[in-house]
């Protein structure tokens, strides 16, 4: 009877997932991660070999949809974490007395939280990695309560670093604590923790396709994109510590208190926050469950909160707190137990249980928005393909774009090189200009364009226009912010600005969005991205004068005011002052209509 209700709990979720997934690109990661899983490409250091190979696994299985099923690996994800707390939950250092019923009431309520359904239906590589920590957890923890060497816990170290190293670190760090406080003997433990490190370094072998890419790369038997150099051991270093990874935005633990207070904010505003209380008060009833999740945000899910700029909407923000979430299930299921040991009447406990869960389900989880069940469904969500298409085949022919965000590089790349769509337009990233592999990938790509030597530009801006000087084509770039910052003069043109409006600009259809799904514009992620688009556009229309057509955009936008304040600041950033350091014309006015918009916030209707 318990094992038909986990088979039929877990067959429920992977349908309702299913439905409700993405069928094409997200903003933010989706773009590259499907890039180098379609070309077999190298990723962002320190790379992500293991997700890599399994993308190329879907890409070989059917080009035609392998987007549908990378975003099944987030999905297996999902449901193969929940599978291993309920294993987790059967250890000796965690109390036995909760009950099938108690465990999957909490599996539930996590499992339709919303950030755990938003990385469950979308590309990216979280919980997946927290399906490798968990897992690996078990086996591990296993193998020490049987006083045995935790081979099968090393390799899965091993293949965790190949998806997300700190989610590896979290992971051996939890097993040694454990192990060193099983009361095992010092000389055991050093055994198991050598014979682990041995089984981890085999765990490293999808490392070893780097070699094939690299070959192939060389024998210019395929293009793929390759972050990096690598010509010695010296430059695998620089890779392997990210140290080639720039504009991490890195601010050490100055940004602590007031990320961790902004993560709490955004906690109460998606009521969320009742969901993480009962999860915790629930972990204090273990003791090792409150160990575990204190090493497991010590260790990973603390990273983010170190950035200066911390969004708690973007998802590799939320995802490095995946494996505190996902815990947070036994916590819950500690919690329900707990009220159903007090000594009151059996009617009296399930209806304070399942009060509790109807209020986490329809706070925190899919109802949290306007309390409308089903509201979030992902299956009808393009907007970043249509946004892609829309800028690509309104370029003219041979067309620079020159761009700064990663959400839109590799989006643009993706198209181009997997969906060969435009393989005409020759696209810049900003940030990469400083990289001497950008510039190789760059003419590989684009033979036609003619070199310039970049050892003689010592800047970026510079390479830059020596780039457009020996190329005369017409150019575009991501916003007039950025083309103010390089000293150019530009008006919009469609989702882009042109350079020197060599031509008559197209005027940007902002009615349409008006149209849009409500659910497709309610969506956290498409909200923030665009809030940030929104902004570069509405300031391009007030710069032409039109003051009326950027209100207006800001309103088809659907802007709130909780997604709006957030570019408020960021509007008054350096980015919007000359180089001569003189501040925009307009931009106190500009900013007066933003200020207007968010005390009357258009409504939204379903």
């Amino acid at each position: 009877m318990i094992a038909n209700k986990r088979i039929l709990f877990f067959i429920a979720l992977w349908l309702f997932y299913t439905i409700t997934q993405m069928k094409s690109l997200s903003w933010f990661d989706s773009g590259e991660l499907a890039l180098v899983g379609s070309q077999l490409g190298i990723g962002h250091p320190p790379g992500q070999p293991l997700y890599t190979l399994l993308c190329y696994l879907c890409y070989f299985i059917s080009d035609q949809y392998a987007i549908l099923l990378m975003i099944q690996l987030s999905v297996f994800g999902s449901i193969l974490s929940f599978l291993a707390l309920i294993k987790i939950s059967t250890l000796r250092i965690f109390p036995s007395s909760v009950s099938d019923h108690s465990k999957l009431l909490a599996m539930l309520v996590m499992a339709l939280a919303y950030p755990i359904w938003d990385h469950s239906t979308r590309l990216e590589l979280y919980l997946l990695s927290t399906c490798f920590f968990l897992w690996g957890f078990y086996f591990g923890q296993k193998s020490i309560e049987s006083h045995q060497i935790p081979y099968l816990a090393g390799l899965i170290i091993g293949f965790t670093f190949c998806l997300n190293p700190l989610f590896a670190i979290a992971l051996a760090l939890s097993l040694m604590i454990n192990g060193l406080m099983s009361g095992l003997g010092f000389r055991f433990s050093l055994k198991a923790i050598s014979y682990s490190f041995l089984c981890a370094l085999l765990g490293l072998t999808p490392y070893l396709y780097f070699l094939f890419t690299l070959k192939q790369d060389q024998q210019n038997l395929a293009n793929p994109w390759i972050w990096g150099n690598f010509n010695d051991f010296g430059d695998y270093l620089v890779f392997l510590t990210g140290a080639d990874y720039g504009n991490n935005g890195l601010n050490h633990f100055s940004a602590l208190p007031s990320n961790l207070w902004t993560l709490i904010k955004y906690w109460m505003e998606s009521k969320l926050l009742i969901i993480v209380v009962i999860g915790l008060l629930g972990s204090l009833l273990s003791k090792r469950l409150w160990q575990l999740q204190v090493i497991a945000l010590i260790s990973c899910g603390i990273f983010p909160l170190l950035y200066q700029r911390y969004d708690p909407e973007i998802p590799d923000f939320q995802g490095y707190l995946l494996i505190n979430m996902m815990l947070l299930s036994l916590g819950i299921a500690n919690a329900i137990q707990w009220l159903y040991s007090q000594q009151i009447s059996m009617i009296l406990q399930k209806s304070i249980v399942y009060l509790l869960v109807f209020i986490s389900l329809f706070s925190g989880g899919i109802g949290m928005f306007d309390g409308v069940a089903l509201k979030f469904n992902r299956s009808r969500d393009h907007l970043a393909q249509e946004i892609n298409d829309a800028i690509l085949n309104d370029l003219p022919q041979q067309a620079i774009v020159i761009v700064a965000a990663d959400h839109v590089l590799f989006n643009l790349l993706y198209a181009q090189r997997v969906q060969k769509k435009r393989t005409d337009v020759k696209i810049i990233a900003m940030g990469y200009l400083n990289s001497s592999w950008f510039w190789r990938d760059l003419y590989q790509t684009h033979p036609e364009l003619r070199p310039i030597d970049i050892k003689t530009y010592p800047t970026a801006v510079s390479r830059l226009y020596g780039l457009l000087q020996a190329n005369p084509h017409p150019v575009y770039l991501e916003s007039l912010e950025l083309a103010y910052s390089l000293g150019i003069n530009a008006c919009l043109d469609g989702w882009l600005v042109q350079a020197n409006c060599q031509v008559l600009p197209k005027s940007f259809d902002f009615q349409s969005w008006e149209k849009q799904d409500p659910r497709v514009l309610l969506d956290p992620t498409n909200r923030s991205i665009l809030a940030w688009w929104g902004t570069h556009l509405s300031f391009a229309l007030w710069q032409e004068k039109k003051a009326s057509d950027a209100i207006a955009l800001l309103e088809a936008f659907q802007f709130k005011p909780k997604t709006q304040a957030k570019y408020r600041d960021w509007a008054v950033s350096p980015r919007l002052w000359r180089n001569d350091h003189q501040p925009l014309i307009g931009e106190i006015e500009y900013l007066e209509v933003i200020e207007e918009v968010l005390k009357n916030p258009p409504r939204i209707n379903p």
